[in-house]
């Protein structure tokens, strides 16, 4: 069974877990947000090789990928952080290319909000087209699947509503 690697990063705690095909987690750790994204970023590759090793994978063979769940705004087109008010420092941080380069691996960026729609699109909604879906914690977020499909908007932050 294929698995990824997961990472949800909030504004005082990182999220990581390998996670299967079904949705399953294997493994999972957390760890406080460092304020530096480059402190970050060894940290989680760092945590992500262990967590690998827990489930009795080698990053770059399996799990096939990472996918990173952002605090928003992000810019769609390239991955980078645009500027969340509850990471300051990560402003205009190219978050894809710096975890993607520690793992030598692909990693995959999305707004933490639309990834959470996504998710719950796919685990949660069992078969529904249409879905809102709003994240209330460090920040507040929100995210709308139509016709099954993610709304973007122009920028990549449509129902971004904590930004509105």
């Amino acid at each position: 069974m294929r698995s990824v690697l997961a990472v949800d990063i909030g504004g005082t705690k990182i999220a990581m877990a390998s996670i299967d095909d079904d949705g399953d987690v294997r493994s999972r750790r957390q760890i406080p947000t460092p304020r530096d994204p480059e402190d970050a970023i060894e940290l989680v590759a760092a945590t992500l090789r262990a967590i690998a090793t827990d489930v009795g994978v080698a990053i770059g063979r399996e799990p096939v990928a990472c996918g990173v769940a952002c605090p928003g705004p992000l810019s769609a087109a390239d991955d980078v952080v645009g500027a969340p008010p509850n990471l300051p420092a990560w402003h205009g941080f190219d978050l894809r290319a710096h975890l993607s380069q520690a793992l030598a691996m692909p990693v995959h960026v999305e707004n933490d909000a639309n990834a959470a729609t996504i998710a719950e699109a796919r685990f949660g909604g069992h078969g529904v087209d249409d879905i809102v879906y709003y994240t209330i914690s460090t920040g507040i977020g929100g995210g709308a699947f139509v016709d099954g499909r993610l709304v973007r908007g122009s920028s990549g932050n449509a129902c971004e509503l904590g930004h509105v």
